[in-house]
């Protein structure tokens, strides 16, 4: 392989990586803003959060959906974990 097509592949591979933990980023706080401002519970039968992430989300489980869920849930009210550390509602949510 030319030594170009090879820099090319590992600067898109690069992108590629470095794109995947904002866009992590932005679910863990929609979550966390979930659980803080419409008091989504997990652990609710009839709470269907975690299910309607799904069609924001196709490529995510509903297991790993309910996982976020319950790691922020955990985080907001027993706070256990930082992941909803620095999250603040906004005044237009």
């Amino acid at each position: 392989m030319s030594k170009k097509l090879i820099t090319a592949a590992v600067l898109a591979f690069g992108v590629a990586v470095g794109l995947a933990p904002a866009a992590h980023a932005d679910i863990n706080r929609e979550v966390c803003l979930a659980v803080m401002a419409m008091g989504v519970n997990p652990y609710d039968p009839s709470d269907h959060y975690a299910l309607n992430m799904l069609e924001r989300y196709p490529n995510m489980t509903f297991n790993q959906a309910n996982d976020l869920v319950k790691q922020a849930f955990g985080s907001v009210r027993w706070h256990n974990n930082p992941m909803c550390n620095g999250v603040t509602i906004p005044e237009n949510y």
